[in-house]
């Protein structure tokens, strides 16, 4: 996940950065492509305890979901994580969280892995299970298509691969199929030229001119295109069965 300026010079589990955050929800701090994921995701959650596996940082997750007690874990021990792990081997008891969910995490796993820690997130959750990740159908899913396009353009204007990028593209790609053998039921989220529209944005220009800019274009414009297909990613939900 790309950092802003803010978070990089405040720390994501420093006070003035959740100051900014209560207070904005995000809109003019966070890129539109990490504001977007966590706004739709967040509606999802099924309070109150929350597991926010691959936070990166503090969970952003409080700010878009009211009464939610979240932990905030990822593979390493950096400002704002609570715990520190691997997502296959998750370190907390059985049936802990009400919710876990991964947002933009298991596109950074090989595909041979992901089953593991999709099992794990089943083992510590009692109600359910909220993934987002890019797919791809070739129809109404094109996660690798502007994965592609986006690594294509970033190499060429700055002269190195965008690493996030690379491996989204150095793993395979899940189609909604794969999500939906598994049980989970598939929700899109924004559409392809949205998210090239402000990712683009985001990388092409200075800080802080990138974030009011994509904020523009999004608010006068591209919010109206978006969630319509075809999509770059999908939010999948696993309802967790009780006896």
């Amino acid at each position: 996940m790309h950092r802003t300026f803010v978070e990089k010079w405040a720390g994501s589990g420093s006070a003035p950065y959740k100051a900014l955050m209560k207070l904005t929800k995000g809109i003019g701090i966070l890129t539109i492509d990490a504001f977007l994921r966590y706004y739709y995701a967040a509606k999802f959650i099924i309070p109150h305890r929350v597991l926010d596996a691959g936070a990166g940082g503090s969970s952003k997750l409080p700010y878009y979901k009211d009464y939610v007690g979240v932990v905030s874990f990822d593979l390493k021990l950096v400002s704002g994580v609570d715990v520190a792990g691997d997502i296959r081997f998750l370190p907390f008891r059985d049936k802990c969280f009400d919710t876990v969910i991964a947002i933009d995490v298991l596109e950074h796993i090989p595909e041979k892995f992901r089953d593991a820690a999709v099992t794990e997130m089943k083992r510590v959750a009692t109600k359910r299970i909220v993934i987002h990740m890019p797919l791809q159908d070739g129809k109404l899913f094109k996660g690798h298509n502007c994965d592609l396009l986006f690594s294509r353009w970033y190499k060429q204007s700055h002269g190195r691969p965008e690493t996030n990028t690379q491996e989204h593209l150095s793993y395979s790609y899940w189609s909604p199929s794969d999500l939906r053998a598994r049980n989970f039921k598939l929700f899109g989220t924004y559409n392809t030229n949205v998210w090239m529209a402000h990712m683009i944005t985001a990388h092409g220009v200075l800080y802080p001119f990138n974030i009011m800019l994509a904020w523009m274009l999004y608010t006068l414009l591209l919010r109206w295109f978006d969630k319509k297909p075809p999509y770059w990613g999908g939010i999948a939900l696993l309802d967790i069965q009780t006896d």
